[in-house]
């Protein structure tokens, strides 16, 4: 097992990375941006938006000379979306506070105090997350390898604190509506004979309405004079989109102006896309991809 997660780096992330090398000594992927139902992004010819997260692996993908890389993801993205979706205020309240979403949670649930180092921390959040895209008790035992009755007992917990999205949830899942929509109006079909159709009525709007976000910013960021004045002079590059994160390469000068610019960009599309929702992004300056929180 060992030998084939070796094999799989080396292959997928080393050796045919090398075919996709340019004159210029980088390489550069193909982004699609119509080829999923969401309209998410993906990247092939190679993949970028699946490199292996650790740090290693991240290092390689660095700066050039007299630059650095500025990214920006955003923070809670689908917490937000959630929360605009739902209508859920207590959530609403909870992220406009600026306080730990699911540490807030799990004591307006649960009536206890956790941290993330917690024990029980990672257990609640993947809860909540999956409740947002579908998931039921019997799908979260199983994930968590914990009995049935002890996930019915979480589940059921975050329902009496969170009315709200329990009662989206089952007016989402009432029937099959055929169709859904991100915040922006983009429609989804909802197959009627797949039986994954009730995870999908909830799925399908919020990552095509981060889809939506990311594209925006993207586009607002391009059309920035300051970017417009310092890109045809090489000095600043939108370079990757990989998922909720939009990664730079920017002079080493114009650097710490370019972040606020591209920072308070994202919030400000995200605060018009989900009103009323504070928007967050976590990210910054760095030297290579491996320095990424």
């Amino acid at each position: 097992l060992e030998y084939r997660k070796a094999k799989k780096q080396v292959s997928t992330y080393g050796l045919d990375f090398l075919e996709n090398v340019e004159e210029d000594s980088r390489i550069y992927t193909s982004m699609n941006i119509g080829l999923a139902i969401t309209g998410r992004n993906s990247s092939s010819s190679p993949n970028l938006q699946n490199v292996p997260s650790n740090a290693d692996r991240r290092k390689c993908f660095s700066a050039g000379e007299g630059k650095v890389l500025c990214l920006y993801d955003y923070s809670g993205q689908e917490a937000n979306l959630w929360a605009y979706f739902s209508g859920d205020d207590k959530i609403a309240e909870i992220i406009n506070s600026g306080k730990k979403l699911y540490i807030e949670m799990a004591r307006e649930s649960f009536h206890e105090e956790i941290t993330k180092e917690h024990p029980r921390y990672k257990k609640i959040k993947s809860a909540i997350l999956g409740m947002f895209y579908g998931l039921t008790p019997y799908g979260y035992a199983k994930n968590e390898d914990i009995e049935l009755e002890e996930a019915q007992e979480i589940f059921e917990a975050i329902y009496e604190a969170f009315p709200k999205t329990k009662a989206y949830i089952d007016k989402m899942q009432s029937r099959n509506p055929g169709t859904v929509k991100s915040v922006l109006g983009r429609k989804m079909h909802i197959h009627p004979y797949d039986r994954a159709w009730k995870n999908d009525v909830l799925n399908f709007p919020m990552q095509s309405s981060g889809s939506d976000m990311i594209k925006l910013a993207m586009k607002k960021l391009r059309n920035s004079d300051f970017y417009k004045v310092n890109h045809p002079l090489g000095k600043l590059d939108i370079i990757l989109q990989v998922h909720d994160e939009i990664v730079t390469e920017v002079d080493l000068d114009i650097s710490e102006e370019w972040a606020q610019i591209m920072k308070s960009t994202m919030i400000e599309v995200a605060e018009k896309l989900h009103p009323g929702i504070r928007g967050n992004v976590s990210g910054g300056l760095i030297h290579d991809w491996s320095e990424k929180d």
